[in-house]
């Protein structure tokens, strides 16, 4: 995923940001953003969501290949796996925040009526 690495460095540069002002805006420390551009680590869907926001940036574009004729194929299967991966992610993200959602949204209705029916017993 060494594209992705090279597009965050790119774009936090374009952007004036240091590495330590990118990992404090993350909440992490500045070796464990090296690690990131440097393609050490790996990198959740959640992170680069998280990247690209501090970035003020689109996802997709921290996961654009500039150069795809230099891709070799095992590069675009390792790129294609990576990318289902990550689908996989967030459709259980998605799924989850949807939840919550739910979940608050039954919480306030119940308030609500409690709410309605200690106003009317007053």
């Amino acid at each position: 995923m060494k594209h992705i690495a090279q597009n965050i460095r790119k774009i936090r540069e374009s952007k004036g940001f240091s590495q330590e002002y990118v990992a404090f805006k993350l909440g992490i420390t500045q070796s464990t953003y090296s690690k990131i551009e440097k393609d050490v680590s790996n990198i959740s869907v959640k992170r680069l969501f998280d990247i690209s926001a501090v970035l003020d940036t689109n996802p997709s574009s921290l996961l654009e290949i500039s150069d795809t004729s230099s891709q070799s194929g095992n590069n675009n299967s390792s790129l294609h796996h990576q990318t289902v991966l990550w689908l996989d992610e967030i459709k259980e993200l998605y799924e989850k925040t949807l939840k919550a959602q739910s979940e608050h949204i039954e919480l306030l209705t119940k308030t609500a009526s409690q709410t309605q029916s200690s106003k009317r017993t007053k």
